[in-house]
């Protein structure tokens, strides 16, 4: 019996495998381990009832996590884990391996992760490579829910954003300076935070203020991204994310000025594990 896990900052997908085919699947609240602690995580999966009626019964446990970069990280998270499934083996991988097995499957490509948060990486088949990007909401996060939320909320604050964009902001939202800076800078998950206002993107969309935004995000991320691999138009670049999914269109424009060939967009790398898992 097989469970695997793939947790970003805000939710974490679960797809539970028995005799080679999904059987259950949940949703709970996204850890990463940057930001959460042990108890954090203990109390996200015991919150969950079908997650804990299984726990007990699960003999393996992939968990491919955001911010799982670094041993003691992993550690961190397979502690957590190892007190809620007691007999299962836990295998701790980062996020981003995860990603590239559901879109790459056992092929060479390369990698991004636009949700929540941003990443990128180069798959060879097996393993990513060392990563040199995910710097995070502050340093990096170039085309990701937490990008577009820090500049809706950024123009908003500073009143440059159109008027007849900024009422629909306000009527949506009716935030004020202080309680974004509250949010921003005292709540334990800040990027998930600045996501939370990139479904007012989608919604107008059609406007050119948000359009350009969008280009803008994803242009970023190209320029800090995939072109910084010389091979960048070598080999095929898949996407995961809900960003991705939403904004495909977008995607595909960027990736076109830039001679860059894609290959899978899918919106949670969920779908492509459990196949993976089923058929192992």
């Amino acid at each position: 019996m097989i469970l695997i896990a793939d947790s970003g900052s805000t939710k974490t997908d679960w797809a539970y495998i028995e005799k080679q085919r999904q059987v259950k699947s949940f949703v709970t609240k996204g850890f990463n381990p940057m930001y959460h602690s042990q108890e954090f995580i203990i109390d996200g999966c015991k919150r969950d009832e079908g997650l804990m009626t299984i726990s007990s019964k699960v003999e393996r446990l992939y968990y491919y996590g955001a911010g799982c970069s670094s041993a003691d990280r992993c550690h961190l998270v397979k502690n957590a884990l190892q007190q809620i499934f007691i007999n299962a083996v836990i295998v701790i991988e980062h996020d981003l391996q995860g990603a590239a097995i559901s879109v790459c499957r056992n092929n060479a490509g390369f990698v991004g992760i636009l949700g929540t948060g941003s990443n990128f990486c180069y798959f060879d088949g097996r393993e990513v490579s060392p990563v040199k990007h995910g710097l995070g909401y502050v340093l990096g996060d170039e085309g990701s829910g937490t990008f577009f939320g820090k500049r809706l909320l950024s123009r908003y604050l500073y009143g440059i954003m159109p008027v007849e964009i900024a009422n629909k902001f306000n009527e949506k939202y009716n935030i004020n300076r202080d309680e974004v800076l509250n949010s921003v800078y005292r709540s334990p998950n800040p990027g998930a935070y600045l996501a939370s206002f990139t479904p007012f993107i989608s919604e107008n969309i059609h406007h050119k203020y948000m359009k350009d935004l969008v280009k803008k995000g994803f242009t970023d991320f190209f320029e800090t991204n995939v072109i910084s691999y010389p091979e960048h138009q070598k080999h095929p670049m898949h996407f995961v994310g809900s960003v991705a999914s939403v904004f495909k269109s977008f995607i595909l424009e960027v990736a076109d000025q830039y001679g860059v060939q894609i290959g899978n967009i899918l919106k949670s790398p969920i779908e492509g594990l459990t196949e993976y898992y089923s058929n192992k």
